[in-house]
C-alpha cells in the first residue's frame, strides 16, 4: 500500500489534464478580446472615413453611409448598423457618423458580458459650404 501511495507514474498526465483547459480558456480569451478590439477599431476607422468624406464631398447621407460600409466591409454585414445625421449648432451645419457592430452571433461572443458584445465608434465634422 506504502508503494502505491509513493508512486508517481500518472503525475504528469493529471498535471497536464489540469494545465491544459487552462492555457486554452486564456488562449481563446486573448483571441477573442483582441477580435473585439479590432472590430472596435475598424468601425471607429469606417465611421472616421466617412465623416472625411461627407466633410469634403458633399455626398448624400446614403453615399456617406455606403462609404462607411465599404471602409467596414472585413465585418459582418449583418451586425453594422451605419447611422448618418445632420445637427446644426451656431449656423455650421454638421454630419455625424455613428456606426455600430453587434457580434453576437459570432462562435465566442456567449463568453463576454453584454456591454462587450457590442462596439461602437462616432465622428462628427463641419460641413465645407
Amino acid at each position: 500500500m506504502i508503494r502505491l501511495i509513493q508512486a508517481r507514474d500518472g503525475a504528469t498526465a493529471v498535471e497536464f489534464a489540469v494545465a491544459v483547459p487552462l492555457f486554452f480558456a486564456l488562449l481563446f480569451g486573448t483571441i477573442e478580446f483582441g477580435r473585439y478590439f479590432w472590430a472596435r477599431n475598424t468601425i471607429q476607422y469606417a465611421a472616421e472615413e466617412a465623416a472625411r468624406y461627407a466633410m469634403v464631398s458633399g455626398a448624400t447621407d446614403a453615399q456617406i453611409s455606403a462609404r462607411a460600409r465599404d471602409r467596414a466591409a472585413s465585418l459582418n454585414s449583418s451586425g453594422l448598423v451605419v447611422g448618418v445625421q445632420r445637427e446644426t449648432v451656431g449656423g455650421v451645419t454638421y454630419v455625424v457618423i455613428d456606426t455600430r457592430y453587434d457580434w453576437a452571433s459570432d462562435a465566442f461572443s456567449g463568453f463576454f458580458p453584454a456591454s462587450l458584445r457590442v462596439a461602437s465608434g462616432r465622428a462628427r465634422v463641419p460641413l465645407l459650404n
